[in-house]
C-alpha cells in the first residue's frame, strides 16, 4: 500500500474549497466528471475484467471515480490518492468498496516504480506547478505497456490568460502534451469534452451546457482526455 504523506501547505485542500465534487452519491456528481471515469472504466473492461489489475486514481477527491472503476473492474485493486484529508475521509465513508483504498498524499511525492497497470489522472495536471515532474512520476509508476488516462484543460479553447483560475497553474494544448510524453509514451487517442458556454471573446460564462453536449468526442474540446501507453 502507498504510504500516506500529508504535507498540507498553503493550498486550500478543503472538501468545500469550491474546486471539488462533494456529493455522497454518484447521482450528485456532475455528469462531465462521471463520463470521464465511465470512459476509462469501459476501456479497462476491454482488457478483460478477470485480470487483477493494479489501478492508481491520482487526485481522487472524494473517491467517486475510484468507486466507479472498482465497480467496473471487480478483480482490480484501485488505489485512490488525494492531498485532502477531508476528501479521503469522505471517500472512506461513502465510496469504499472491498477492492479500493484511499490514501493522503500531496505532490511532489514518490510512487513505487512500475507498480501500476493503469493510472487515471483526471482534473490534476493543471493543479500541479511542476507539470513535467508530475508526468515523470506517473510514467515511472506505470509498468511498460501500462495505460494512462489523463485530462487537461485545452488552452487553445479554454485560455488561462482569459480565464484566470486560482486553482490552476497551466492549461495545455495537445502539442504540449505530445512534447511532455515524447520518449515516455505513445498517445493512443485524444478525446475532447465541452462543459461550459463561452462567449465570443473566449471567456467562460460558467453556464453549464446540457449533459447531451458534454460527452467525449473525436475532436478537441474545452477539456481534452488523452489515452497514453507507456513505452
Amino acid at each position: 500500500m502507498i504510504a500516506a504523506i500529508a504535507k498540507q501547505g498553503l493550498k486550500d485542500y478543503s472538501l468545500n474549497s469550491g474546486e471539488r465534487q462533494v456529493a455522497n452519491q454518484l447521482s450528485g456528481i456532475r455528469y462531465d466528471h462521471r463520463i470521464r471515469y465511465q470512459f476509462a472504466g469501459e476501456v479497462i473492461r476491454s482488457f478483460g475484467i478477470e485480470h487483477e489489475l493494479n489501478i492508481l486514481d491520482l487526485f481522487c477527491g472524494n473517491g467517486y471515480g475510484s468507486y466507479m472503476l472498482a465497480q467496473m473492474a471487480p478483480n482490480a485493486h484501485v488505489n485512490g490518492m488525494d492531498a485532502s484529508a477531508e476528501a479521503v475521509k469522505a471517500a472512506n465513508e461513502h465510496y469504499k468498496l472491498s477492492n479500493n483504498c484511499f490514501t493522503i498524499n500531496e505532490f511532489p511525492f514518490d510512487l513505487p516504480r512500475q507498480a501500476f497497470d493503469v493510472v487515471v489522472s483526471f482534473e490534476s495536471l493543471e493543479h500541479v506547478k511542476q507539470g513535467e515532474a508530475f508526468i515523470d512520476t506517473i510514467v515511472e509508476a506505470l509498468r511498460p505497456g501500462g495505460k494512462l488516462f489523463l485530462s487537461a484543460p485545452n488552452n487553445e479553447i479554454h485560455d488561462l490568460t482569459k480565464n484566470p483560475h486560482k486553482f490552476h497553474f497551466k492549461h495545455y494544448c495537445t502539442a504540449e502534451i505530445r512534447e511532455l510524453f515524447s520518449g515516455r509514451g505513445n498517445i493512443d487517442g485524444v478525446f475532447g469534452q465541452n462543459v461550459y458556454r463561452f462567449d465570443e471573446q473566449g471567456v467562460n460564462t460558467h453556464q453549464l451546457l446540457p449533459e447531451s453536449l458534454m460527452g467525449l468526442q473525436d475532436e478537441e474540446g474545452q477539456v481534452n482526455v488523452y489515452v497514453i501507453t507507456r513505452k
